[in-house]
């Protein structure tokens, strides 16, 4: 079946490409997230930006004065997305600072591309329902899932 996953990238005061980070690196990132996780008949808003700018969305929406490296916001309440319809089903948006991205590879000994891959398989996982910040066994729960997505699509995709 031909994907029909839509991603919507846009920038927020920062200019792309940023380092090796651009719109076809950060579209495939999406659209190979949402493969792993057999969704289709997606669509998902990306918002790249730099930290001045996630720091005034989190100060606003999560009341937490510190930028942030991203920020998501389901559309939905239901737990997964519905495979079933026929339309496409927005997930919600993605807010990610690339210069945070950039701060916490040097921080974590990984590439860019590496860490960005990592924030976008988290972030979709909380578009699409996961939770760390509720308990521990969820957020367990959540790390495991991103770990078995970073090692099924991280060496596929950053040979791109």
């Amino acid at each position: 079946m031909k994907n029909q996953n839509k991603i919507n990238i846009f920038t927020e005061n920062i200019k792309i490409p940023f380092k090796e980070i651009d719109k076809k690196y950060a579209t495939a990132c999406c659209m190979s997230v949402l493969r792993e996780l057999d969704l289709n008949k997606k669509e998902i808003n990306i918002i790249l930006c730099s930290n001045e700018f996630i720091h005034s969305v989190n100060k606003d929406y999560r009341k937490k004065d510190r930028p942030t490296d991203v920020i998501s916001f389901a559309y939905r309440e239901d737990e997964f997305p519905n495979n079933s319809i026929d339309e496409i089903e927005q997930l919600g948006d993605i807010f990610l600072s690339l210069e945070k991205a950039y701060e916490q590879s040097i921080e974590y000994e990984v590439t860019l591309k590496e860490e960005f891959l990592r924030l976008v398989i988290h972030s979709i996982l909380h578009l699409i329902g996961y939770d760390h910040e509720t308990n521990e066994a969820d957020a367990e729960i959540m790390r495991s899932r991103e770990d078995k997505l970073m090692n099924s699509i991280e060496e596929s995709l950053l040979r791109t």
